[in-house]
């Protein structure tokens, strides 16, 4: 990713990075006393939000081959395996739209979102392994994302958004489509906090 690309997006988003951390579903994600019911709520609204957003990566990748596989980052089954785990499945309510993408700057910017929230999720995973006991195979495979290969997986995107989103259409294009991800991922957790708040957990439980 060029310094360009990665300030623009940067301060684009800051302030939707910022509102995210402080919703009422996460706030205190990473301290002692975080509800399980809580962890629960996010990985179901997540498992809606990549249900939508992933089909959408592997149609452009498929219709414009590039040197570049999304295939060893795909996260739906992850938080399919953590859902299982648990015995629930994802919420039924998906995001309004998912951002489009319709250009490699579009697609450098919605990755920015999905691939960036792995290294944030590289200390959410220690916290709730400190603090609920989760581990990788045990309801925590989504945050412990790429492990130890966390910071090559972001290199690698980074080596990929650079030859992508070069002039100032792609870094526009680009700019947009990070906002919109982020957008919703918002709505992802807004649609998490009113599942809790309607107690929608009995019909989401998965037959054994």
């Amino acid at each position: 990713m060029t310094p360009q690309l990665h300030r623009l997006l940067r301060d684009a988003t800051h302030a939707q990075h910022v509102a995210i951390n402080r919703r009422a579903l996460i706030e205190g994600l990473t301290s002692p006393g975080f509800p399980m019911a809580n962890y629960l709520a996010l990985l179901r609204s997540y498992a809606a939000l990549y249900r939508e957003i992933e089909p959408a990566i592997d149609h452009w990748l498929a219709s414009e081959p590039a040197a570049f596989s999304y295939s060893p980052r795909r996260k739906l089954p992850w938080l399919l395996e953590d859902l299982a785990y648990y015995g629930v499945s994802p919420l039924a309510a998906l995001p309004p739209s998912v951002p489009r993408i319709d250009s490699w700057g579009s697609l450098a910017g919605v990755l920015y979102a999905i691939e960036g929230s792995t290294l944030g999720g590289q200390v959410i995973s220690r916290s709730l392994h400190s603090h609920l006991g989760v581990e990788k195979h045990t309801g925590g495979r989504f945050f412990f994302g790429y492990g130890d290969q966390t910071r090559l997986m972001w290199d690698e995107f980074m080596a990929f958004a650079a030859m992508v989103a070069t002039d100032q259409t792609s870094l526009a294009q680009a700019r947009a489509a990070s906002q919109a991800c982020f957008a919703m991922f918002g709505f992802a957790l807004d649609n998490a906090l009113q599942a809790l708040a309607e107690g929608r957990s009995e019909a989401s439980v998965i037959s054994q």
